[in-house]
């Protein structure tokens, strides 16, 4: 049976509040070391969000239903910025938030990274986040990355599942994200070949992969 729903590279500016809703419901704990409201989280993501740098899924009736953040050579999808920080958090907190997230970052790589991927509530376990992933290693092909590269809290067990079901291998622990964060897994899969990649359309808000 057809799904209804496609992958797209990059958030067009209609979707970009309901992308931030998305992302930071799912990942506001490990982006903030301040407890927000989820209107003010969404508000900050959408700040620091770089909107060419994600794919999401989009329903039929065009809501977004997954999102997958991507991090490589020239950053990642969100992008710390002070004045933004300031303007959503307030003077305080905004300088916290910048330099607590300075203290701490993950290591190196040459893949690219899968930084935080996502589904709606409801649409889990339908393929989406497979896609999303195909899409990234397509993605990666296209950029030159030789893999990809995701990272799970090592206490996560169905999330680690989760992962190894798409095809990534773990590679060891490291202590990411905060600096009081617990050790996560770091995983890996080697980028799609182009006889098994998407095929991929240039522009803003291009289909990747139609369900």
């Amino acid at each position: 049976m057809t799904a209804n729903w496609i992958i797209r590279k990059g958030v067009p500016p209609a979707l970009a509040g309901a992308a931030a809703r998305l992302y930071w419901r799912s990942f506001g704990a490990d982006l903030c070391p301040c407890a927000l409201d989820p209107r003010r989280g969404a508000a900050l993501v959408r700040a620091l969000m770089q909107p060419d740098r994600a794919l999401i899924a989009i329903g039929a009736s065009g809501g977004v239903l997954g999102i997958a953040g991507l991090r490589g050579s020239r950053g990642g999808f969100l992008e710390l910025s002070p004045g933004a920080c300031r303007q959503v958090l307030g003077p305080w907190w905004g300088r916290l938030a910048l330099a607590m997230a300075n203290l701490h970052r993950g290591g190196e790589t040459a893949d690219l990274v899968l930084d935080g991927v996502a589904v709606r509530r409801g649409w889990q376990r339908q393929g989406i986040a497979r896609a999303l992933a195909d899409a990234a290693g397509a993605e990666a092909l296209r950029l030159g990355y030789p893999g990809l590269r995701a990272e799970v809290a090592a206490q996560n067990v169905t999330a680690l599942a989760a992962w190894q079901a798409l095809g990534f291998q773990p590679q060891g622990r490291q202590r990411l994200g905060w600096v009081w964060a617990a050790p996560a897994w770091v995983l890996r899969r080697p980028a799609l070949s182009p006889a098994q990649a998407p095929s991929l359309v240039q522009g803003p808000a291009a289909p990747l992969i139609r369900a």
